[in-house]
């Protein structure tokens, strides 16, 4: 994610476009299958291509698009790229919804976040029920376990919708 925001900015600069400040900013860090394998995508200046437009996914249509283009340039994503659309998508919601970080802790995900919304906390319980819970030990987290129930990829989608 990061190199792909330098490069961004880098090209943006280039154009002499104007370069956003202070956006929002969330970092992903879960177990979760994400990237794009070299037999669905060959090409290195194609996949780069490609993970810059994943990259830039803000809105569920920005995926849609993505995943249709994928469809039609290179078939069927592998679950893989599938996964690495649903993380880019909940990167950008997490953000827009105060989370800085997502990252996995013993039996499920937290959402990590200066202070905890009621808003937030409202959407998340009322639709995760049980597995939702919110922490205050280091910073405030939104804690929401998995396990045989539901899959981390299918969370991660969810949590896209959620958020």
């Amino acid at each position: 994610d990061m190199y792909l925001k330098l490069l961004s900015e880098a090209i943006a600069r280039e154009n002499g476009e104007e370069i956003p400040e202070n956006e929002a900013e969330c970092t992903v860090d879960i177990a979760l299958n994400a990237h794009i394998p070299e037999s669905y995508i060959e090409s290195l200046p194609s996949r780069l291509g490609i993970y810059k437009r994943i990259a830039d996914i803000t809105t569920r249509e920005d995926a849609l698009d993505v995943t249709d283009e994928l469809r039609d340039r290179f078939g069927e994503p592998p679950a893989s790229v599938k996964g690495l659309v649903n993380v880019s998508l909940l990167r950008a919601r997490a953000a827009r919804s105060g989370i800085t970080e997502v990252k996995n802790v013993k039996g499920g995900i937290a959402l990590v976040c200066e202070s905890i919304s009621e808003e937030v906390a409202s959407r998340l319980s009322s639709e995760l029920g049980e597995a939702f819970a919110v922490s205050f030990i280091g910073k405030p987290s939104y804690v929401i376990k998995y396990g045989k129930d539901m899959k981390l990829e299918a969370l991660v989608e969810k949590l896209s919708r959620i958020l």
